[in-house]
């Protein structure tokens, strides 16, 4: 199995505690796992059930801008381990059993090391108890952007249209909430900091 490095940067999400408990219990092979977290937030939080070999937990307070997502996502991928594919999610994402063998999976199908795979997970809600609920919302699919007219750079998005699940499909909007790419995509693009 490839060791993946698993990046997620918080900023003040609620959600953020649960994403990354829900990332570790649901994962089939966390040996294989090397959690990368960049987090500005007024909390400090102990994710002390994941093995410290395994986990570069950078805290920042909120005292000072230091250069938003990029920065963030740029600093997430700034490890001294080895590891074959950069898989990052946002702070606000729920796994189930095995995503981590899935991911794989569904890149390695695609048969071609000069792509990255980026997409709009489903959209859930939180019960009262926290767990994730998929039938309450109107999308419980995965989408990418389909709809490029619809773009303003800065202002509005693209349209998203439901991703048939069965083979991978290609587009040209990078939906960074969930992303895979092998490490020389990291060190030869990865994410410009500024």
């Amino acid at each position: 199995m490839p060791k993946l490095l698993v990046s997620i940067v918080n900023y003040c999400d609620p959600e953020f505690s649960k994403t990354i408990e829900l990332l570790w219990n649901n994962a089939y092979n966390k040996q294989d796992l090397i959690v990368s977290i960049v987090s500005e937030d007024q909390h400090i939080y102990n994710f002390s059930y994941i093995d410290e070999d395994q986990l570069i937990y950078r805290h920042f307070d909120l005292s000072e801008y230091r250069g938003g997502v990029c920065w963030a996502r740029n600093l997430a991928t700034k490890v001294d381990k080895n590891y074959d594919y950069l898989v990052q999610f946002d702070s606000h994402t729920i796994f189930m059993p095995g995503w981590d063998l899935s991911v794989i999976r569904r890149y390695r199908e695609i048969k071609d090391n000069k792509y990255l795979v980026a997409y709009a997970p489903a959209d859930y809600e939180l019960s009262i108890d926290g767990t994730p609920e998929l039938q309450k919302v109107p999308r419980p699919f995965s989408s990418m952007a389909k709809y490029y007219d619809q773009l303003i750079p800065g202002f509005k998005f693209p349209g998203y249209n439901k991703v048939d699940n069965e083979y991978p499909e290609k587009g040209y909007w990078v939906t960074c909430c969930h992303l895979i790419a092998p490490k020389l995509w990291v060190e030869e693009v990865g994410f410009d900091k500024n």
